[in-house]
């Protein structure tokens, strides 16, 4: 691997060193590009203008990040990646952290003078170039670029047959259908990550056939083509997002955390899997959307498509909102006699309103452990909230850890008295930040002082 930065604080005779000793094997480049003062390159830039000049053609991997400017002001670098072949390369990605990014290629350019016969990843945020080139059909993962249309991604994806992941990112604002119907097949796809407005994301989820195990994250918003006829639209998607959520459900081996996020007032609504150590499988997010309508239509959108869905994998389910919504109840109704092997609960007040309430709602044998989450929408007394915690415990007749630690400012003794509760009062980051500082002390005190059995005991105190 070559640091850009590290090498460009070297010294000449030691960066020539460095790249002796690399002889005629593969290069990995990483890096970032910033501003350029005065029109100077600074030595970091002048650096990598140099070693890709002279040993572009032996980069398998290349990875550069372009920081508080437009891509246009490094053409003196960038120009490499169109004025030469790529015989070696495997993976290229430009991204700009800040700044448009945009780049446009010179009149009749060809991308790697349309020769990389060994590149598999490809991703360059901001670049304006016609993306059918030769070696696109060879790539198993594929950025497509803020600039592309929906049509035009649909048209580049009818020649890549091997992608493996997707990931499509797109600003512009999707007005009109597509000219073509015809349907994509990308029987290798596995991972399919889009961040759209929400008449692309439906345009381009319902014109595309993934593999039957592809997983999705969906990051949507507000969109004209589906503000005005949003009901028949979202109805549409139900069977496309049902398809992605049994792709990774239908698999009993696994345990995941289902996940609902309801906030009003922002608005923000999420759907999300997440596996082992909190990897997020498939997710649908709709941030920012402001129309009332398709608000009403995503609670819903999110139980039909989970309805058609094996819910064995299901181990945690995440339900928080700050407004009481018809969804919580749906959720019982239609979910909860699903969930086989649940073993914790998450909920907010407004959830707990409505299981506690419901005299015909029994918690599963399975579950062990709920914890109550702080959230916006609260009952107005702390009264009310313990009563609809002693109504739900006193239905249950199994052990359970109850974790209030979000709400442990209050009086909850009462809860002693439930046998078989366990009760979880303080979060356990501070119970271990308690346990640091005791230990701390015990070892700045002079044990003349204190005796060992006393260190005992008040360390027993916080466990």
């Amino acid at each position: 691997m070559v640091d850009i930065y590290f090498l460009s604080k070297a010294s000449e005779e030691w960066r020539n060193e460095v790249m002796r000793h690399t002889g005629n094997a593969g290069l990995s480049i990483s890096g970032s590009l910033h501003a350029i003062l005065d029109g100077q390159l600074s030595p970091k830039e002048q650096f990598l203008a140099r070693l890709l000049e002279t040993e572009w053609h032996r980069v398998v991997k290349i990875r550069l990040y372009i920081r508080n400017s437009q891509q246009n002001m490094h053409l003196d670098i960038l120009h490499i990646f169109w004025t030469k072949p790529a015989p070696s390369l495997r993976e290229f990605g430009v991204k700009a952290v800040d700044g448009d990014g945009g780049v446009s290629l010179p009149p009749g350019a060809a991308l790697f003078n349309n020769n990389a016969p060994h590149l598999r990843s490809f991703r360059w945020h901001g670049l304006n170039f016609d993306l059918r080139a030769a070696w696109i059909g060879q790539l198993s993962q594929l950025y497509l670029p803020k600039t592309c249309t929906v049509q035009l991604a649909l048209d580049v994806l009818r020649e890549c047959p091997h992608l493996y992941r997707l990931t499509y990112d797109s600003d512009i604002p999707f007005l009109d259908g597509l000219p073509t119907s015809k349907k994509v097949d990308l029987p290798e796809l596995r991972h399919l990550t889009i961040t759209a407005d929400l008449g692309a994301c439906f345009a381009f989820l319902t014109h595309i056939t993934p593999n039957p195990s592809c997983v999705l994250k969906m990051n949507t918003r507000d969109s004209p083509a589906i503000t005005a006829r949003p009901a028949k639209q979202m109805t549409t998607l139900v069977p496309i997002l049902s398809r992605y959520l049994k792709a990774a459900l239908d698999y009993p081996a696994r345990q995941y955390k289902l996940k609902f996020v309801l906030r009003e007032r922002e608005p923000y609504y999420a759907l999300s899997l997440e596996g082992p150590k909190l990897a997020v499988v498939t997710t649908l997010n709709f941030d920012g959307v402001r129309s009332t309508e398709i608000q009403a239509s995503i609670p819903e959108l999110f139980l039909d498509a989970l309805s058609a869905c094996k819910l064995h994998s299901v181990v945690t389910l995440y339900c928080t909102s700050d407004f009481v919504h018809a969804i919580n109840a749906r959720i019982i109704e239609i979910l909860f006699p699903n969930f086989k092997n649940l073993r914790r609960l998450v909920i907010s007040d407004a959830f707990l309103e409505i299981i506690a309430t419901d005299n015909t709602f029994f918690l599963p044998f399975s579950l062990n452990k709920i914890k109550m989450m702080y959230s916006r929408y609260r009952l107005r007394t702390f009264d009310r909230r313990r009563h609809l915690m002693l109504s739900l415990l006193g239905r249950t007749n199994h052990a359970m850890e109850l974790d209030i630690s979000q709400h442990c400012y209050h009086d909850w003794r009462v809860l002693d008295e439930i046998p078989g509760l366990k009760v979880v009062w303080v979060p356990k980051e501070i119970k271990r930040e308690w346990k640091r500082n005791v230990e701390k002390e015990k070892k700045n005190i002079n044990s003349s002082d204190i005796s060992e059995s006393q260190w005992e005991t008040e360390s027993k105190k916080i466990e």
